[in-house]
Formats: structure tokens, C-alpha cells, sequence
């Protein structure tokens, strides 16, 4: 079993027990097999193929249920139109970007490598009105990051590596990329502009988060990592915060995640994971594959109780064994429990299962309301 000792001084040595997906395959695996596996994705397409296919299907299914394409939009499950990482009923994805951003905005989602401290990738989304009218993606090979501040002088690539600050690297990021808008989109010039910054790290986290009410607690344990448990920095931050975001995250990890729950109509989704995504996996990393997903179910899926627990349990935890989570009393949702295969499993499946379900009743089938994502859903339950 490795210990975060191993773990030179940066960043990640701090984020790593707050991280119970990353936490746990590096307790598995080890510091040099992150450092290995973190140059392969980081030279790789998997957090771009992850944000593309997302993105676009999240975009695809906007519109069809703008054009009245999906029956039942309140059965089928998409992602935020930005960043498209939060699953979301259908029906809620343009009424919700409205109320966090407003009528005119520009976000661009930013991940930043924890152990070199560069630029890797933007995803940059214009919202007209609570949809996407514009996007594009950057890799870390585009020149796009090679863009130099106009006052400071530091590349876009670099900007980490001078301001060990992550909001007020953000900051930076966002006079350049505003820059970037102005001469690409004239016509937008005089929209907000937003930028979500997270640690590669953070991604690679929620991308193995399985069940929606642990992602939303993990956003707000991401975003309240120096204020609330100490840590040097915040994992993920949006600049500037929109309003109604900083009034979610002032109701505690319990509140955040309980009303960020209301856009899937406070109800369980267990994440459905792309083929692309999998096959990634399995081929280069199997190691993760099997720690980071299979286990999850082999120990099954928490219910929206189990995964709401207080941010001072959380502390408590760290404080007796140097790791924010353990495990979690009460029956899980398994396998055996839905009657799926492993093959099933990362569908997607959208439950009769809220946060007053108790976590002593068997989860089977018969709770199942939907099974897939976006368009691609077939909906059990009226």
C-alpha cells in the first residue's frame, strides 16, 4: 500500500486524499505509475475526447429538445452545456446555463497539469441565451498557448508556473483568452467572460466518478479545498465566480450538491461512460480501468445519503487517518442488485433514488426510470 509520502512537494500531494477516485488507485499503484500514466495522458486525446463527445452530444440533445425530437425530455439525462461535466435533465440544460451565467457569456474551461504546472487543454463555449452558439478545443501542441500576456509577458502555456495562485492565474488566463474572443468574435466583445480552471488531476477524478450526487459533492470539495479543509490551494475554481454559484457553495457540501441534485430532478444517475473512453482505458491503462471503475461497482454505488456527508466528517477523517473518505456504511447499488452485466454497467442509468431513500432498502431494476444518455436513451418508466 503507497502512501502520499512518496509524493514529492507540490500540489497533488495535497489533493490526492481529497480525491477518494485518484486516492485510491494511487494507494494501489503508486507515485511512479502516476507520474508514467499522467505524461501518457497528458501527450494523449483522452481529456479531449472526453470533452468533445460530451460537449457535442450535450449541444445534440439541446437541440432536439428545442425542435421537440425527444419525448420526455424529463426522462433522458445530458450533461451541462458548460463545462459539460455535470449530468443534468434534458429539459433543465438551457433554463439552468441561463440562470448560473446569464444571456451573453464566454467560459473556457482550462486544465492545468499539477506536476509541470502547463496549460494543457481549453475548452471555450459562447452561450447565447442558456445555449452554445460557439465553441472550439485546444491541445497542448497549439499555438494558441503560446500567446504572451500583454502586461506580464508569460505565455498562456505558462501562466501557473509564475502565479502559484489558481484563481489569480485564472484571472490572467482570462485577459488573454478575452484577447482571443475580441478578435475571433468582435460582435461578443462586450459578453461576461468566465474561466473554470481545474488540475489534471481534479478531471481524471471526476471523470471516474460514477454516481452524480458524488460528483456534485467532489465540485464543491474541489472548489472548497483551501477555505474549508486548509489545503495550499483550491483544486477548481470558476473566475469570477458567477452569483448564483458563490450563493450554492455558501449552503455547505450538503446544501451545494442537494440543489445542484434538483437538475436531474433530485434523483441518482450513475454516469455512463463513452466506448472511446473505455477502450482508452482498458488498452493504456488497465491498471485504472479496473481500480478506478470496475471496483466501484464490485463495492457498489453509494446512495445520494451515503454520499452527502458533512464536510467536518470529512475532516474528522482526515485528522484520524491523513485521507478525507471512508468507507460508507448501508447497502450499495451492485450489479447483482440491477440485474446488468460489467459489460452494462457504464450505460448510464437514471433511478427512482433520492436523498430520502433509505440506505437500507436492495436497489434493483424495477427503480431503473432511464438507461443511456442524451439522445441515445431508452426511457422504462413514465
Amino acid at each position: 500500500m503507497h502512501t502520499v509520502e512518496e509524493v514529492p512537494n507540490n500540489y497533488l500531494k495535497f489533493f490526492l486524499p481529497l480525491g477518494k477516485n485518484i486516492w485510491r488507485c494511487f494507494q494501489e499503484l503508486g507515485w511512479e505509475y502516476w507520474i508514467r500514466q499522467s505524461n501518457l495522458i497528458r501527450n494523449g486525446d483522452l481529456v479531449f475526447n472526453l470533452l468533445k463527445g460530451r460537449l457535442n452530444e450535450s449541444i445534440l440533445t439541446a437541440k432536439d429538445v428545442i425542435d421537440g425530437k425527444l419525448q420526455k425530455p424529463w426522462r433522458i439525462i445530458s450533461y451541462t452545456l458548460f463545462p459539460p461535466i455535470a449530468p443534468i435533465r434534458s429539459d433543465a440544460q438551457q433554463g439552468t446555463m441561463k440562470l448560473i451565467f446569464g444571456e451573453s457569456v464566454d467560459t473556457t474551461y482550462v486544465v492545468i497539469d499539477d506536476i509541470s504546472m502547463e496549460t494543457l487543454y481549453l475548452l471555450n463555449c459562447h452561450l447565447e441565451d442558456g445555449l452554445p452558439v460557439d465553441w472550439w478545443l485546444v491541445q497542448p501542441e497549439d499555438e494558441l498557448l503560446e500567446r504572451r500576456h500583454l502586461k506580464y509577458g508569460f505565455k498562456l502555456r505558462d501562466i501557473q508556473k509564475y502565479v502559484k495562485d489558481l484563481s489569480k492565474a485564472a484571472f490572467r488566463m482570462v485577459d488573454i483568452l478575452r484577447d482571443v474572443r475580441n478578435e475571433r468574435t468582435p460582435f461578443w466583445s462586450s459578453s461576461v467572460y468566465h474561466c473554470a480552471a481545474v488540475y489534471l488531476s481534479g478531471a481524471i477524478n471526476a471523470m471516474l466518478e460514477l454516481s452524480n450526487f458524488s460528483t456534485y459533492t467532489a465540485l464543491w470539495d474541489g472548489i472548497s479545498a483551501k477555505r474549508v479543509y486548509g489545503l495550499p490551494e483550491i483544486w477548481y475554481d470558476f473566475i469570477p465566480n458567477p452569483p448564483f454559484l458563490s450563493t450554492l457553495l455558501l449552503t455547505g457540501r450538503r446544501g451545494f450538491s442537494k440543489r445542484w441534485a434538483s437538475w436531474t430532478g433530485n434523483k441518482l444517475y450513475i454516469a455512463h461512460i463513452e466506448d472511446v473512453i473505455l477502450n482508452w482505458l482498458k488498452s493504456e491503462v488497465p491498471e485504472v480501468y479496473k481500480i478506478g471503475l470496475v471496483d466501484q461497482w464490485q463495492e457498489g454505488i453509494p446512495l445520494p445519503q451515503q454520499s452527502l456527508i458533512s464536510s467536518q466528517i470529512l475532516l474528522e477523517n482526515f485528522k484520524k487517518t491523513g485521507f478525507f473518505h471512508s468507507k460508507i456504511p448501508g447497502n450499495k447499488i451492485t450489479l447483482e442488485g440491477l440485474g446488468i452485466t460489467l459489460e452494462e454497467a457504464f450505460d448510464g442509468y437514471y433511478l427512482r433514488v433520492d436523498n430520502h431513500t433509505n440506505p437500507k432498502e436492495k436497489i434493483d431494476f424495477s427503480f431503473v426510470i432511464s438507461k443511456g444518455l442524451g439522445r441515445n436513451t431508452r426511457i422504462f418508466q413514465e
